[in-house]
């Protein structure tokens, strides 16, 4: 008989064949046990709707319980039809509920009411407070939270879709933007230091891009992914966008990582930002990138990775915020390059 055990991010299979493989089955479970996040007591998650959703709809439950519903699929059904929205979203709800302790043997349980009482109450602190509490209790999320505590928030997104990885899932892109957005709900205090948020069509002078290169290409990625994928495809290069996760190495220099693994295939690195006030500076534009290969031959060697990409914000501006751009370089192990600018 064979045992698999998935946990915590860990997997192993043992074989049973005696009573002393049993005892070492009890003594991994034990050991994992005793290895889990502080507290935690679920261990799925799945989120495919906006947090803020959830928040509404908790609402929404508290305000139905006061007249005596306490079914959890008349609730949605219920708030469903308020939003407008089609039904067969019910599937999609439910299971963020459930795996957040808020619902149990198809009713809210006293939590999800008093978290919704606070919401609709004005207590917002209150009520993120208790989001939080029960988030925790999740093994996933609790292990996202520890380690993005253990890396400063360095590159939520790739904590998130490594995490989902390790549990053995493949993380769609709208499941780990939601779940980055649960967490900074749920846990507002975790990321003080992080990037600002950012807003392609209105980015400030001082936005810190050297910092926070995961979230720049995080909206490449979200936005106009099949630009990457051309410019792969334009050089041959067989691997996916959405197969690669980004990890910080250094100011303005990340890895790409096949998810799931450690295996680092190529860098991205980060130059400028550049100002324009109408046509695009072409000086300006030469020098980022002149600076930016000045660092990859420090890094790189020809055939080190499969390729490296070079991004360059530009930001046209005429007054406090400007309108985002980006100039995207890829470039194959053999020093073939493709390149594109990029309105967001």
């Amino acid at each position: 008989m064979k045992v698999r055990i998935d946990a915590y991010g860990t997997s192993k299979e043992l074989v049973l064949s005696s009573l002393e493989d049993v005892e070492e089955l009890c003594g991994e479970l034990r050991s994992l046990l005793a290895s889990a996040p502080s507290g935690c007591i679920r261990n799925s998650w799945y989120i495919r709707v906006p947090p803020e959703k959830l928040l509404a709809l908790l609402k929404a439950a508290y305000e139905m319980y006061l007249k005596g519903v306490l079914s959890v699929g008349d609730v949605v059904e219920h708030f469903l039809e308020r939003q407008g929205l089609n039904r067969s979203l019910t599937r999609v709800i439910t299971p963020t509920l459930s795996s957040l302790g808020l619902t149990s043997d198809g009713i809210f349980t006293r939590p999800a009411i008093e978290l919704g009482r606070s919401i609709a109450e004005g207590r917002m602190d209150d009520a993120l407070a208790l989001l939080g509490k029960m988030a925790a209790s999740n093994c996933v999320i609790s292990l996202m939270v520890d380690r993005a505590r253990q890396e400063r928030c360095g590159d939520l997104h790739g904590i998130v879709s490594r995490t989902l990885s390790e549990f053995g899932k493949n993380p769609r892109r709208d499941e780990v933007s939601y779940t980055v957005s649960f967490i900074r709900l749920a846990f507002p205090d975790l990321c003080r230091d992080e990037c600002p948020r950012l807003d392609p069509h209105c980015v400030g002078a001082g936005y810190p891009f050297g910092k926070c290169v995961s979230d720049v290409y995080q909206h490449l990625y979200e936005e106009r992914g099949d630009i990457i994928t051309e410019l792969f495809e334009k050089l041959d290069i067989s691997l996916l966008p959405q197969h690669l996760n980004i990890r910080m190495r250094g100011e303005g220099v990340y890895d790409f990582v096949v998810r799931g693994t450690q295996r680092v295939v190529g860098k991205l690195f980060l130059g400028g930002p550049i100002t324009s006030r109408g046509d695009l500076p072409i000086g300006e534009l030469k020098t980022a990138l002149t600076e930016i290969e000045e660092r990859v031959r420090s890094i790189v060697s020809e055939g080190m990775y499969e390729f490296y990409m070079k991004l360059v914000p530009i930001v046209s501006s005429d007054g406090d915020c400007g309108r985002l751009r980006l100039y995207v370089e890829v470039v194959r192990s053999d020093l073939e390059r493709a390149s594109k600018i990029v309105s967001l």
